[in-house]
């Protein structure tokens, strides 16, 4: 099988099987281009360690088809997700910062199965935690003045 090199924004190179770019329209078309010019397909939008774990993920993918998070009604209306086994298992090893870095590079390469199980993996963190949780969670610096925030929680007082 031939291998192509991806070259990440940490300037590491990568290598991987060229049927692996394949769940990738993005990288099907990088990978064309820079064979055509004699070159490493560039990937700009993500670290070396990212890389390697949609790498992973495709792999593991490759000769199963990705099963999708079964949803889970609670009792109190609100939804949860079930996955399959070793995708929780997968998404379980990645810190926040590899996570959300993740997700952004499934959106950008067009990766929908990891792209989806990446948001509901964000979703099942953020189910249940209030504003300030969330804010914990996510390193989120609270910009709202007191006031702001009065409004705020007065205007959406329907999802308390």
């Amino acid at each position: 099988m031939n291998q192509v090199h991806l070259i990440t924004y940490d300037e590491q190179s990568i290598p991987v099987d060229e049927a692996l770019l394949l769940f990738s329209a993005v990288l099907k078309q990088r990978m064309q281009e820079a064979q055509e010019k004699g070159e490493d397909v560039q990937v700009p939008e993500a670290s070396a360690e990212v890389c390697q774990k949609v790498i992973e993920y495709c792999k593991h993918h490759r000769e199963t088809t990705p099963t999708p998070a079964k949803v889970i009604s609670s009792i109190k209306g609100g939804s949860t997700f079930e996955f399959a086994k070793w995708d929780e298992e997968f998404m379980a090893s990645l810190d926040q910062e590899v996570l959300l870095e993740l997700i952004v590079v499934a959106q950008t390469w067009g990766i929908q199965p990891l792209l989806d199980l990446g948001c509901k993996t964000v979703a099942t963190m953020l189910k249940g935690k209030n504003p300030q949780q969330i804010r914990d969670t996510f390193e989120i610096e609270n910009d709202f003045t007191p006031e702001e925030e009065a409004a705020i929680k007065k205007e959406h007082e329907w999802t308390d």
